[in-house]
């Protein structure tokens, strides 16, 4: 094995959304880090949309980020539903309440340019390595050694895989602990071609649209200038392993989108003059699943790696924020125990970060699945009805309990609007206690 090149206490792999949402909070906090980057830069493909939604913002308010942001997007305010037939089901405001009931809105924003507007406040980019994927991990009882491609080795208190669906951390914490194989826990039922278009006449800023369909189906957000990020999701109708997801071609995107030409977006717009004013369009298996274990003595996994859901719960990305939020703060307590740094200290540290996780990400597979089924009619037709006869007021209810129990980092004070947004969750607790005690 090659001689450790570098000590750090925190060696984070991957250098996507939770990769670089680790690196700027251990900057914040004073946390010595080094990021291993597979690939040969930072930067991201083109065309993939990442919604943005209060529970992620608040974290990102946290390290500063909100106001860049918000600069280059839009709040969604409304939202189109329409059915296979293309008969318009409903039409919604309450996403443009957001930010005056929560204080963040719901946004979306190409994945590319969150990364860059992240990526420019790291501050130690000497801690950056790219073309430096993890090809061996092993655990002593005073470290991990975590060694990359070029035979460099790097030493550190963990390494925190954020390495994506494939994670090599992950594989790790399975072999170590005889787990399944990664087949066996994560499969693909459905793929997905992501797209990107430029303003089209018809759908305006800050405009969702969603559509009930069987086997193939539409969901789409504009941002600002009217830019669309859209998805066209069809049902495979059978699940396949991950290690036997097809890789799909140009051709393979176009035949899909071609199902779909007809579909009603929005009042007027059809989504082939959509695809006709594409930027760019790629077709990707949808994976889904959770790993038994997140977690050895001094291995442990978030975003992705640790739950992979399909993009139609809009909560990936805000998932994997929280999941970073709770992990540092448990690596907090332990940097600052008055007590010192036991044998066990890490091996409790990354135990409870993966006992707390474990409930929110089975929730947000649930709730993932949930909405994907609605997408494709796949739920009992009650069920979806309600989902579309919700009033504002009821929607926003259950939408704001489902964020009233999101995590933030506890040793970085929150903004005030992170402030109001605990105040605004607490009073929701408050009607919903009402509500179970008969009160309302």
């Amino acid at each position: 094995m090659a001689i450790p090149k570098q000590n750090s206490q925190v060696v984070i792999a991957g250098g996507g959304i939770a990769g670089i949402t680790l690196a700027l909070m251990c900057e914040k906090l004073g946390i010595n880090y080094i990021l291993l980057e597979a690939r040969d830069s930072l930067n991201s493909d083109r065309g993939a949309g990442i919604g943005l939604q209060p529970n992620g913002l608040r974290i990102l308010d946290q390290l500063g980020l909100v106001d860049e942001i918000e600069e280059t997007t839009v709040p969604i305010t409304k939202c189109f539903s329409y059915d296979g037939d293309c008969n318009l089901k409903s039409i919604s405001h309450a996403l443009g309440r957001f930010r005056e009931r929560i204080g963040y809105p719901f946004t979306f924003i190409e994945r590319q340019q969150l990364l860059s507007i992240m990526t420019s406040r790291l501050q130690r980019m000497d801690c950056i390595r790219t073309s430096a994927r993890v090809v061996s991990i092993q655990e002593t009882e005073k470290n991990v050694v975590v060694t990359i491609t070029s035979g460099e080795a790097y030493t550190g208190d963990i390494v925190i895989g954020a390495d994506g669906v494939r994670s090599a951390v992950r594989r790790h914490i399975d072999v170590s602990l005889s787990n399944k194989p990664s087949d066996e826990y994560i499969n693909v039922g459905f793929s997905t071609v992501y797209g990107m278009s430029s303003p089209t006449h018809g759908i305006s800023p800050g405009e969702r649209f969603a559509v009930y369909r069987k086997s193939e189906t539409v969901v789409g957000f504009t941002g600002k200038g009217g830019v669309i990020f859209w998805f066209v999701f069809e049902n495979l109708n059978h699940y396949v392993p991950l290690s036997q997801a097809k890789r799909y071609t140009k051709a393979d995107a176009e035949d899909l989108c071609k199902k779909v030409f007809k579909v009603q977006c929005t009042p007027g717009l059809a989504f082939e003059t959509i695809y006709k004013n594409r930027i760019v369009a790629m077709r990707t298996p949808v994976e889904e699943g959770i790993p038994s274990s997140w977690n050895t003595n001094r291995s442990v996994i978030v975003g992705d790696a640790a739950c992979k859901t399909t993009p139609a719960g809009g909560q990936g990305a805000n998932q994997a924020m929280e999941s970073c939020a709770v992990l540092i703060n448990k690596l907090m307590e332990v940097y600052s125990s008055q007590d010192g740094i036991s044998h066990d200290s890490f091996k409790v540290a990354l135990a409870s970060y993966a006992q707390e996780r474990e409930r929110p990400a089975a929730m947000t597979m649930e709730r993932s699945q949930m909405i994907c089924n609605s997408l494709f009619c796949l739920q009992d037709p009650a069920v979806l009805k309600d989902i579309l006869n919700l009033s504002e007021d009821e929607f926003l209810l259950r939408a704001f309990m489902g964020l009233s129990t999101a995590p933030f980092l506890n040793d970085i004070e929150l903004t005030a609007r992170g402030q109001f947004y605990s105040t605004a969750v607490e009073a929701v607790k408050q009607e919903m206690k009402k509500r179970l005690n008969g009160k309302a």
